[in-house]
């Protein structure tokens, strides 16, 4: 608002100095200049006539529209969280995650979850490297040799069996 004042005061000074006017009539034609600039920026704000508590009231209106804005969009941001949250939830039990185990399948769904990947294929992809959120076994391998299930002995159980199974301490 001052800059557009200072600009008009400029302006009209200049033109002033070119004619030949005094003191009064260059006073006077900037108060003229700035109304008629006045009245065409509050008509660009919808407002009818200039005055300045009705520029402070759309200002008003403007801060409070801005902070109405910003609440909505907090709201948003946590609805749609909330919302992705039982997205993957409702997804890992489809996929058989046990209910104890739902936490820990979303958290680790959620840091594979991209542009490329789905929320049912990073808890896919989850399930598959952690099949025990499902209850499954995981097939371990021990050198050459590939144990499925956890009722198998591995390799390292048979050779800890053998060099400790005469120890009192060494428990099956």
């Amino acid at each position: 608002m001052e800059e557009m004042e200072n600009a008009v005061q400029e302006e009209v000074v200049t033109e002033s100095k070119q004619a030949g006017l005094t003191q009064d009539q260059v006073d006077e034609a900037i108060a003229n200049r700035l109304k008629r600039e006045r009245e065409k920026f509050a008509k660009t704000l919808g407002i009818e006539t200039y005055n300045e508590e009705a520029i402070e009231g759309f200002l008003g209106n403007i801060k409070a529209k801005e902070t109405q804005i910003s609440d909505l969009t907090d709201k948003i941001s946590s609805l749609t969280a909330d919302n992705l949250n039982k997205e993957f939830t409702l997804t890992a039990l489809k996929e058989g995650v046990k209910s104890e185990n739902i936490e820990r399948a979303v958290k680790l769904a959620s840091l594979e979850i991209s542009e490329d990947v789905s929320i049912e294929q990073a808890i896919k992809n989850v399930i598959e490297d952690f099949p025990m959120l499902k209850g499954e076994s995981r097939p371990v391998k021990v050198g050459n040799e590939v144990k499925s299930t956890e009722n198998d002995k591995t390799e390292i159980d048979r050779y800890l069996e053998n060099k400790y199974s005469k120890s009192k301490y060494y428990k099956k």
